[in-house]
């Protein structure tokens, strides 16, 4: 359902291990067994729940728990976790979240990238782009400058 797509290996232990903008690249990679393992401190729900649900929708996939992580992520795009919102607005618009959405992968995208992170707002940007030439009825032709 949910694809890793790239992991960072200077988050906190207890921190949504999912893309952090700027450290995509091989090098910051860590291997799916141990996000698999990732220790996400149930006690953390309570003070930092955004925080807390992305993490176990990022781990939940790893372990083959793919139901859950959908709803983990969902519960932390509510509590504003904008690396939840990216991974349910990139999975939606592209179809990696088991169905294809794309005005609804917009709209997570559009809310990921609302603080101006250069990472997200560029992604945002591009995807947005695409929706608009494929909505004025050409599917798969994409608008020229």
């Amino acid at each position: 359902m949910f694809e890793p797509v790239s992991w960072c290996w200077r988050c906190p232990p207890w921190s949504c291990p999912a893309v952090q903008p700027g450290q995509a690249g091989a090098g910051n990679r860590i291997p799916l067994a141990d996000v698999a393992r990732a220790n996400c401190p149930q006690g953390l729900e309570r003070h930092v729940p955004g925080e807390y649900y992305c993490c176990v929708g990022v781990r939940d996939p790893a372990a083959g728990k793919f139901a859950r992580a959908g709803e983990m992520l969902d519960e932390a795009a509510r509590w504003d976790n904008k690396r939840a919102q990216f991974l349910l607005g990139v999975g939606y618009f592209e179809g990696d979240a088991g169905q294809l959405n794309r005005p609804l992968g917009l709209a997570y995208l559009q809310l990921s990238s609302e603080r101006d992170t250069p990472f997200y707002l560029a992604v945002y940007r591009s995807a947005a782009k695409r929706h608009r030439c494929r909505s004025r009825g050409r599917p798969g032709i994409f608008c020229r400058r």
